[in-house]
């Protein structure tokens, strides 16, 4: 199911219009990116975990051609699905 496919269904399923629901949808994107930038954890209840891990620098060596370089430090977006939603799929 990609972004319109979720936006048709919500609206079909709410009898919202299709408009005020890809409203919705955005916003609700918007808000899980901007508590992710901040650094705060996102738990929706029974659904969802959205935290942000971050990972350390690194020294590697490229097998290839031998080259060692470092990789610099990230942050990455981990989302975690609850054990309720594990046990209804």
């Amino acid at each position: 199911m990609n972004r319109a496919d979720l936006i048709d269904k919500i609206a079909e399923t709410t009898g919202s219009y299709k408009y005020e629901v890809e409203k919705f949808v955005k916003a609700f994107e918007d808000v899980i990116i901007d508590s992710l930038r901040q650094g705060e954890k996102i738990h929706l209840h029974g659904f969802l975990d959205f935290t942000i891990k971050e990972s350390e620098e690194k020294d590697y060596k490229n097998p290839k051609t031998g080259k060692e370089s470092v990789l610099p430090a990230t942050k990455k977006v981990k989302v975690s699905v609850s054990k309720k939603l594990n046990k209804m799929i």
